[in-house]
């Protein structure tokens, strides 16, 4: 535990991040350094209620168990762009062996267009990959999810009017639709071609949404993911995470 303490603060005095999560190595496995990148992470203000009940700590504890070190870098409605010219070299600087990116609602509801998107997106996890690390992307929630998302831009205190001040694009229900089922093929490609894994957060909520509607997703707030939202897309993250960082734990 000392010398990952050790290794964690160094890291973060060269890098001014802070690990989420420091825990001692337990067995001989390796200890893994594993960094989230996203606007969908316990670094967003609207899942602070309870931060150990968000997907990133489910998937952290789950994956790595106390044989890593955790740096959760996600920000509130963050476009690709955002993570690119703000959090990449931060989590270049730790060297991540494992990184989860989850970045499509704010460029939807932005009108980034998705040539630009998918651009962006591949300069990202080229990146992260050219360093050695496995990369998990997840692709868009449902555009039901994706409305209720939208009308909380810029806001933390839970879904209520838009901010009039706010640059997010007000799409009908069926353009909305159509700009996730394109966004989600443009995660699918980047992914086959920088050697991603992909993770179909998507078809996970939908059957969610099909067996138990919004309420049992979205938390009291309607803007963020519940405890039961959280765990099935933590799940949805530990189905496509290759079995080497889990054996030998």
């Amino acid at each position: 535990m000392l010398v990952l303490g050790i290794v964690a603060v160094m890291a973060s005095a060269c890098s001014s991040v802070t690990p989420n999560t420091t825990a001692s190595a337990n067995g001989s496995g390796p200890s893994h350094v594993y960094v989230a990148l996203g606007e969908n992470g316990e670094g967003n203000p609207r899942f602070l209620a309870n931060v150990g009940d968000g997907w990133t700590q489910m998937f952290y504890r789950s994956a790595l168990g106390t044989s890593g070190t955790f740096y959760d870098l996600s920000m509130p409605d963050q476009t690709v762009a955002d993570v690119l010219a703000q959090e990449l070299g931060q989590a270049q600087a730790v060297h991540p062996d494992l990184v989860t990116v989850w970045l499509s609602t704010a460029d939807i509801v932005d009108g980034t267009d998705p040539g630009t998107y998918g651009t962006e997106l591949r300069q990202l996890i080229s990146a992260l990959r050219r360093q050695g690390a496995t990369v998990l992307v997840a692709n868009a929630v449902p555009p039901t999810l994706e409305s209720a998302f939208a009308t909380c831009t810029q806001r933390f205190d839970g879904c209520s009017a838009p901010d009039p001040a706010s640059s997010s694009v007000v799409l009908s229900p069926s353009a909305l639709a159509s700009a996730v089922t394109v966004y989600d093929r443009t995660i699918a490609s980047v992914a086959h071609q920088t050697g991603a894994l992909l993770v179909d957060v998507h078809s996970v909520l939908v059957q969610a949404l099909e067996g138990g509607g919004v309420g049992g997703i979205l938390a009291p707030d309607g803007s963020s993911l519940s405890e039961q939202g959280s765990a099935l897309v933590a799940r949805a993250f530990l189905h496509t995470l290759p079995a080497s960082f889990t054996e030998r734990r």
